[in-house]
């Protein structure tokens, strides 16, 4: 793992980033050092991309801080105030913006190059392309990060979650609908992914790459609208009783905590907890204790995570909090600790069909 700070943004690079780098980059690779160049193309346009999202949180008032992980990275902006839906559109474009500034730095340095690109005309990006494989090494980097940053500038824009344009889907129509949006816009995310997918493998040869990654984030989406969606049903089933006003607030502290961090703002999702530890039943101190523990997965402390799910779920048995528990237990490698909460859920009203149908915990369900 690798730390170090870019201004007031402190970076954190998981070694799950650069070994996907490095898979990634030898589909295709006839080099050593054209892996070499694959990894350093991924690492600094991935950054850039953050840095976007980063600064502007950091003008809206944040401390962000970056993470790369995995097959990208994540900025968490830690808002100290909760943010409007267009400050939230803002702070989605940003990254994707932001990404195509390495591939402008890349076209300005080939240019230099080969002055004669210049005059390409309808024909230059044939010819970026082309020069992603040319024999010089120098004019291959400068090409790739050229084409590469509007590739993935376009595809971070396309309304699928969790891409930036599927972001914005979900504001947009939370906006529109004064409501949380989250099961609407996986489905719409399906549908999406699912109808690209199919024109991917039907008009087009050789991307069958990016036909497979539609097809995921197809399977994907609609296990977790499925999830979301049975989950809430159960919640919405539970009966108000003499306790109503408690259930509204836990209500609104969860809406907020879920706002902000679809914000990337875990301090604000904490904040949402603090009134709710304070109250003197276990029911909303449940509810302090279910936010805690979405925050701690989010920042991918999973056992810290299972420890505040299992907490809520002891102070007032829920569902909801008995899948966060199973879902920390499987992401730290428990996977029997998984199953006895998978079982606890069920028990306490979850749907078996939606859990069955979870992408990460259907193969244990």
């Amino acid at each position: 793992m690798l730390h170090f700070r870019i201004g007031p943004f402190p970076v954190r690079v998981e070694g799950s980033f650069l070994l996907a780098a490095v898979i990634l980059g030898g589909l295709g690779i006839r080099s050593a050092l054209d892996i070499a160049a694959w990894v350093l193309i991924v690492f600094i346009s991935v950054l850039v991309h953050e840095l976007g999202h980063a600064v502007v949180g950091l003008s809206l008032g944040g401390q962000p801080e970056i993470v790369l992980r995995g097959m990208g990275g994540v900025t968490f902006a830690r808002l100290r105030t909760r943010p409007t839906w267009m400050q939230l559109i803002s702070l989605s474009l940003a990254g994707p913006l932001a990404g195509l500034l390495p591939g402008v730095a890349g076209f300005i340095a080939l240019a230099v190059r080969n002055p004669a690109l210049v005059a390409g005309g309808t024909h230059l990006w044939p010819q970026i392309v082309e020069l992603t494989y040319a024999p010089d090494p120098v004019d291959r980097l400068c090409a790739t990060f050229a084409e590469m940053s509007v590739v993935w500038t376009l595809l971070n824009l396309i309304p699928v979650e969790p891409l930036d344009g599927g972001h914005v889907l979900e504001i947009a129509l939370t906006a529109a609908r004064k409501k949380p949006s989250v099961v609407l816009a996986a489905w719409i995310s399906t549908g999406v992914a699912a109808a690209l997918a199919a024109f991917i493998f039907a008009r087009t040869s050789g991307w069958w790459t990016a036909g497979i990654f539609f097809v995921l984030l197809a399977i994907s989406n609609a296990a977790r609208a499925r999830a979301l969606g049975g989950l809430m049903n159960a919640a919405a089933a539970q009966p108000a009783g003499p306790d109503a006003a408690a259930r509204a607030q836990v209500a609104a502290a969860l809406a907020q905590a879920r706002a902000a961090l679809t914000a990337q703002d875990p301090q604000g999702a904490l904040r949402a907890a603090e009134p709710l530890d304070a109250a003197p039943d276990g029911f909303r101190q449940a509810g302090a204790a279910r936010i805690r523990a979405g925050v701690a997965l989010s920042r991918g402390e999973h056992l810290e995570a299972g420890r505040q799910a299992g907490r809520a779920f002891s102070l007032s048995p829920d569902p909801e909090a008995a899948v966060v528990a199973a879902r920390a237990a499987l992401r730290a490698g428990q996977p029997d600790v998984a199953r006895t909460w998978l079982k606890r859920a069920l028990e306490s009203g979850a749907p078996a069909e939606a859990l069955r149908a979870d992408d990460e915990l259907g193969a244990i369900a």
